[in-house]
């Protein structure tokens, strides 16, 4: 099930706003697509006569529902979803092309050697990547593999309702027994710099950045280590 697909004039187009004698192509296989749903189902585009398999069907539907809701943050921008860099055989999930920033949207399990991959060939052609981690599949009690490699890259957790948010963690033995209240992201607003090299309004870095939040958020993290000590003389 797909929500976006290129009109005649190469614009990206949402399904809710298509008509259904217009033609369109998907974005990431550049096949046909055709328009369908109505009173019982909700309007998407999908593929009549696939002659490849294609990139974006594969993709499920909340995967899908988090890169539409990308994509009405930045719409104003210069972005693009399912975007091929053919000079490295990859299909970015959402693509800024100004900001050179990629967010690859990860609602299934992956490992630490796939993340490096993907880091080192999109750098390769002048891209940061952020990842965004499903909550329901990351975040948990016992931290995965692929949170622990991307502890001081840029990445941020989603939840179901597509809200982006960061969280400051507490660990111990591989297990995360404290964390901080969320700390919405603002995405139109990323910056260059900071333990990351990027970062975004809202986040840890850019509150660490602005005095004024310093001494609140101070505060949060010191009652969560002294949770954590409390636990731990406790065992």
């Amino acid at each position: 099930m797909q929500f976006y697909a290129l009109n005649e004039r190469r614009k990206l187009v949402g399904a809710p706003s298509a008509h259904r004698h217009q033609q369109y192509l998907c974005p990431s296989c550049l096949q046909p697509l055709l328009l369908r749903g109505g009173k019982w189902r909700k309007l998407h585009f999908y593929h009549p006569h696939p002659r490849t398999p294609c990139h974006s069907s594969k993709k499920s539907f909340r995967h899908l529902f988090f890169q539409q809701l990308l994509y009405k943050q930045l719409e104003s921008q210069n972005v693009a979803m399912e975007h091929s860099f053919k000079e490295i055989g990859r299909i970015a999930d959402f693509v800024w092309f100004d900001k050179k920033i990629i967010f690859e949207i990860q609602c299934s399990p992956i490992s630490s050697e796939e993340i490096s991959a993907r880091n080192r060939d999109y750098r390769s052609v002048g891209f940061t990547v952020v990842w965004l981690l499903y909550d329901k599949r990351f975040n948990g009690k016992r931290v995965k593999p692929a949170e622990y490699y991307l502890f001081s890259l840029p990445h941020y957790f989603i939840n179901q309702r597509g809200v982006i948010y960061d969280q400051y963690s507490q660990l111990m033995g591989g297990k995360r027994i404290d964390k901080s209240p969320p700390f919405l992201i603002h995405l139109p607003h990323p910056y260059c710099g900071g333990p990351k090299g990027l970062y975004f309004q809202g986040d840890l870095t850019d509150i660490n950045y602005k005095p004024s939040k310093t001494t609140s958020l101070w505060k949060q993290l010191l009652k969560g280590f002294d949770r954590w000590l409390d636990a731990l003389l406790r065992s």
